[in-house]
């Protein structure tokens, strides 16, 4: 029997502590609170992980509502079943409006299978769920849970969250998307997972940024700037592009294959319109993916 009530009671804690944050990616990232104070912890240490994604449909009152979540084999008690080792979770998802009635929810039930016994113990293998809603720009409580069916010992986090009006301005965007693409996959048909924390191996070329552009007025372009700033918030690259707008609701989708040094980085992407300014940044490392991200110098 591993010893899952202290392991427990720490994500717990976390969870509360999603409550006081407003940023979704660090709000849902457990060792944002260490980070603000410039001591930070190693995410893949972590059991469970969400983060949650937003962007606007073809209906202009309904925004697109995405949960994903990282479920680690290590949060979950595995027993023997037949000559396999064998866990099972239940994930619930649920949102509720300011007066706290329901208003959606999902639950997702999971089995996780393997032969191997350290792979029962391991972190840093995770099982991937994604739950979307379709909901009206507003106010509302995210609840998630998840449920180690064996133990039948769950654990819960909630936070409040803000789904914006994209066409109530004349041009908006969303927030931005990490993913990593295998060469063989289409770009343009292709459903990815997002990557958080937002990761890229030293000699990887397969880590691309996405996020969605909303405007309301057709056709037109936009200009991007896109510049990398390193740990010491230093410009190492920039460049920029004109994009045209054809569509109300229009991806983009940019490639971060420049040759980076180990360490700590934030890419910033400024979108220029006729009348309207936006920017947009989120931070991203270069290292490999069980090094602590507590090592920003590759010598230590």
């Amino acid at each position: 029997m591993k010893p899952r009530f202290l392991l427990l009671s720490m994500l717990i804690l976390w969870g509360t502590a999603t409550e006081k944050t407003q940023s979704h990616l660090y709000g849902q990232i457990p060792w944002v609170t260490n980070i603000r104070n410039n001591q930070q912890e190693a995410p893949f240490r972590t059991a469970f992980l969400y983060k949650t994604f937003t962007f606007a449909t073809n209906h202009p009152d309904t925004v697109r509502f995405v949960v994903y979540a990282k479920i680690a084999n290590d949060l979950l008690q595995f027993f023997v079943k037949d000559t396999l080792y064998c866990a099972q979770y239940e994930l619930t998802v649920a949102i509720r409006n300011t007066d706290g009635e329901s208003v959606t929810s999902e639950i997702r039930r999971g089995t996780i299978l393997t032969q191997d016994f350290a792979a029962t113990n391991a972190r840093d293998r995770f099982t991937r769920e994604k739950v979307a809603f379709d909901l009206s720009p507003g106010t509302y409580t995210l609840f998630v849970e998840i449920l180690d069916r064996e133990t039948k010992r769950p654990v819960r986090t909630k936070e409040k969250i803000q789904l914006p009006d994209y066409f109530s301005e004349p041009l908006t965007t969303t927030e931005l998307f990490f993913f990593h693409r295998d060469s063989k996959d289409s770009l343009a048909t292709k459903e990815y997972f997002p990557e958080f924390p937002a990761v890229r191996p030293p000699s990887d070329s397969s880590f691309w940024v996405q996020f969605y552009l909303h405007s309301t007025t057709l056709p037109s372009r936009v200009q991007l700037r896109q510049t990398i700033l390193n740990h010491d918030k230093q410009p190492i690259f920039s460049d920029s592009l004109f994009i045209p707008l054809e569509a109300n609701i229009q991806p983009v989708r940019l490639r971060l294959n420049q040759p980076l040094p180990f360490g700590r980085y934030t890419l910033r992407i400024e979108i220029i319109g006729d009348k309207t300014t936006r920017e947009l940044s989120s931070p991203f490392y270069v290292r490999w993916k069980k090094h602590p991200t507590s090592l920003m110098n590759l010598n230590q």
